[in-house]
């Protein structure tokens, strides 16, 4: 049994794992959401003699009731864990009023990669320390990204006046920088799976139809990300 755990795409895998029949193994794995993504923007966990404790609040609140535990600790390994690569918080930031990474725009400040990468990493400070803790106590964490952003999402309008363009290379560089910040942690990741993607966004047929944000999968695309759980485990 697993536990997998995070932001809103793990109530979306919660959704895929309550479709499967009841003999599916895949249904003994515990998934919850513990908070959306902007309430780990702030400093939420805490080390204990045990191991990682979230500081009060729902999370804890969600981890004891869902999952019977106060602490996290080394028999939850692999922690299973949807954090960091949900971005929206931060591409939608009034920051990209004044500020941009893309050279060719000239009526807002450019930002280099060196400083943008140090402001990307410093928006997951707090993801990051909780990864940090969880391996000081011998918990190994997986991270489970989420999804590309769909096409429809970028779409949309943007924060001032950021085209599509640069939204999808604001993406490209946060998810590139969270993925290295990752790496040098050792940190394992598992990607969105190839075959929910379409011309490298999260398919149409897999997005949820009543999410008013348009940036989550549907139960189909759970059940996919549960299956990689499955494979990670059943391969290490």
């Amino acid at each position: 049994m697993a536990l997998v755990i995070g932001d809103s795409h793990a109530r979306i895998i919660a959704t895929g794992q309550e479709t499967l029949p009841a003999d599916d193994p895949a249904k003994a794995h515990r998934v919850f959401m513990l908070a959306v993504g902007r309430g780990f923007l702030k400093r939420f966990s805490v080390e204990t003699p045990n191991g990682v404790r979230f500081r009060g609040g729902r999370k804890q609140e969600f981890l004891l009731s869902n999952a019977g535990i106060e602490d996290l600790t080394p028999s939850n390994s692999p922690l299973f864990l949807s954090l960091g690569f949900h971005g929206v918080y931060f591409f939608h930031s009034k920051l990209w009023n004044d500020y941009t990474i893309a050279e060719g725009v000239t009526d807002r400040q450019f930002l280099s990669q060196s400083a943008f990468k140090l402001m990307a990493t410093r928006f997951n400070f707090h993801i990051l320390s909780f990864l940090d803790q969880l391996k000081a106590k011998g918990i190994k964490p997986v991270i489970v990204a989420a999804p590309p952003l769909p096409a429809r999402f970028v779409a949309q309008p943007k924060v001032g006046s950021m085209d599509t363009a640069e939204l999808l290379m604001l993406e490209t560089a946060y998810r590139k920088t969270f993925s290295a910040a990752l790496r040098r942690r050792k940190i394992d990741i598992i990607a969105p799976p190839e075959a929910a993607l379409e011309d490298g966004r999260l398919a149409a047929r897999l997005i949820r139809s009543d999410d008013q944000y348009e940036y989550h999968g549907n139960a189909d695309y759970g059940v996919m990300v549960l299956r990689q759980i499955e494979d990670y485990l059943a391969n290490n």
